[in-house]
């Protein structure tokens, strides 16, 4: 029988494996740059096009707090996380059958189901994404935290660097639907082997459910603001997440912009990708090396310091290659901050009733998602000018970068006992 050591190491590999497909695979539906193209081009409006970058992480994080009592009581997340992340994949395979049955014949069905397809896989996936990230928590050691998000992070990069010439090559010998409902099919592949590959997982040190006393429903869920309060550093840092939405503000636009002032067709959108995916790599890997060492502060700030470069740059670019390069930067930039906020935020949460902090922090990144698609969505269609996004991203990640300098790394803060 395997000792608890070799169970930790093979469970990081599976951890790190599970999550470059589920990731990888969704790089072929890239939100920051294929699903706003393809829901522009079929019909949908300035503000579809602009929630399409935010719908699987508005999905995600509308349930957390509300599921964290029910959680509470589970004994294993394990068959949790698997039956959750089964129906969680579905609604791409839906999707792809959609856009092959009703492209003709009923379009506007069509574009309503690709539109709602990634908010109901979040939504079902937000269900359960508490039990997984506590699971693996749990199983990662905390001095490996930060690159096992990196090395999750990388292996999508790797798949998204190929992904970028297929989709081109599907856009151009498959243009419109016919193309769009295989790249979803490609997608839907992928994820589900990221959930064949989580079935090996063997999960150890478990949680320890609520006794009975501690059941009542609408007590635990109004007693989560109550143990927040009493960790300052937490509250400050979830004004650092309700802020860190910049990239909501300058993806939805960005490869339309690109392509319209470049005069490039649709299918040059899978370089873009590409180049995404080349950045994220980059990214990954010093994240992981300065996150391991250092904590995830580090991280953040210097994502921000280039967000807010880049929304500089894309204003006064005009060629295709500086777009190309502009898409490796933020890339970069999006790996980067995904590594430190994972990393930071998992290790502000204090220990005892993990799941409520961690609940939170995912909570208030919806309204914040909300309000930057509907703020993008408000620019482009009353100033039809991508450069007023791009600066109010530059903007909005100045604030966010203030309120972080202001909070202490946690890996070299003790945190305050909380009371239960």
């Amino acid at each position: 029988m395997p000792n608890l050591e070799s169970i930790r190491k093979r469970n990081f590999a599976i951890h790190c494996a599970e999550g470059g497909l589920y990731m990888g695979g969704l790089a072929f539906l890239s939100a920051e740059s294929v699903l706003p193209s393809m829901v522009h081009s079929l019909g949908g409006s300035e503000w579809f096009v602009a929630l399409m970058p935010s719908l699987l992480a508005i999905g995600f994080f509308a349930p957390a707090v509300f599921v964290v009592p029910l959680l509470d009581r589970v004994r294993r997340y394990k068959p949790v996380v698997m039956w959750g992340g089964l129906a969680q994949r579905i609604p791409y395979l839906f999707a792809a059958l959609a856009i092959f049955l009703f492209a003709e014949a009923r379009p506007n069905l069509m574009l309503a189901i690709v539109i709602v397809s990634p908010l109901v896989s979040g939504l079902v996936g937000g269900l359960t994404v508490n039990a997984w990230l506590e699971m693996v928590t749990r199983m990662v050691p905390p001095k490996k935290r930060a690159s096992g998000w990196a090395y999750r992070f990388i292996i999508q990069g790797v798949i998204g660097i190929a992904a970028g010439p297929i989709i081109h090559h599907i856009l151009e010998s498959r243009p419109g639907p016919p193309g769009y409902a295989l790249l979803h099919l490609i997608c839907f592949a992928f994820v589900m082997l990221s959930l064949v590959a989580l079935m090996p997982m063997v999960e150890h040190d478990f949680p320890q459910p609520v006794g009975p006393k501690e059941r009542d429903y609408f007590r635990q869920l109004l007693d989560i603001p109550r143990q927040a309060v009493q960790v300052p550093e937490f509250i400050r840092y979830l004004r650092v997440r309700f802020t860190g939405v910049g990239f909501a503000l300058l993806a939805p636009f960005m490869a339309i912009h690109a392509l319209a002032i470049s005069g490039r067709p649709e299918e040059d959108v899978g370089y873009f990708v590409t180049s995404q995916m080349l950045g994220g790599i980059f990214g990954n890997i010093l994240a992981a090396r300065i996150g391991d060492r250092h904590g995830g502060k580090v991280v953040l700030v210097a994502s921000r310091l280039l967000l807010i470069a880049i929304s500089v740059f894309v204003c006064v670019n005009t060629s295709y290659a500086g777009f190309v390069t502009a898409f490796f930067a933020f890339g970069f930039a999006f790996f980067m901050e995904r590594v430190g906020d994972l990393t930071m935020g998992v290790e502000i949460c204090p220990r005892e009733n993990r799941q409520s902090f961690l609940a939170l922090l995912s909570f208030i990144l919806m309204p914040a998602m909300i309000l930057a698609s509907i703020a993008a969505a408000a620019i482009q269609r009353w100033s039809g000018n991508f450069h007023h996004a791009a600066l109010a991203t530059g903007l909005l990640s100045v604030v966010s970068l203030i309120f972080l300098l202001r909070i202490r790394e946690p890996r070299k803060t003790p945190l305050p006992e909380v009371h239960l």
